[in-house]
């Protein structure tokens, strides 16, 4: 969790993961788990410290309908960002994937 969420992470989610790794098959379905269920994590997807308040929320309430069809227009914009080469960066994998990492970012 330090890597991933910089030591942020809750003692309560940080529990739910090593049972969830204890309770795996073995340890690399246990490794694979408690990655997808760390980038559930709110600790994950923020910079600041998370405070829980165990507070149930509202329930939303949603407009009426008006029975016309609806339509949207959605924009994916990929130009950059986030790829895996950006988070971590593979060193000793014994696929040669630290040169494959070495040539798509060449300034390093």
């Amino acid at each position: 969790s330090t890597l991933l969420t910089a030591g942020r992470l809750n003692s309560k989610a940080k529990s739910m993961i090593v049972d969830a790794f204890d309770s795996a098959g073995s340890a690399d379905d246990g490794l694979s788990l408690a990655q997808q269920l760390i980038i559930t994590t709110s600790e994950f997807h923020t910079t600041n410290t998370v405070e829980s308040t165990e507070e149930q929320r509202d329930e939303p309430s949603f407009p009426q309908s008006t029975g016309k069809p609806y339509k949207a227009v959605i924009y994916l914009m990929f130009g950059g960002g986030c790829d895996s080469f950006n988070m971590l960066t593979p060193y000793n994998c014994n696929n040669d994937l630290y040169q494959s990492y070495l040539d798509v970012r060449q300034q390093v």
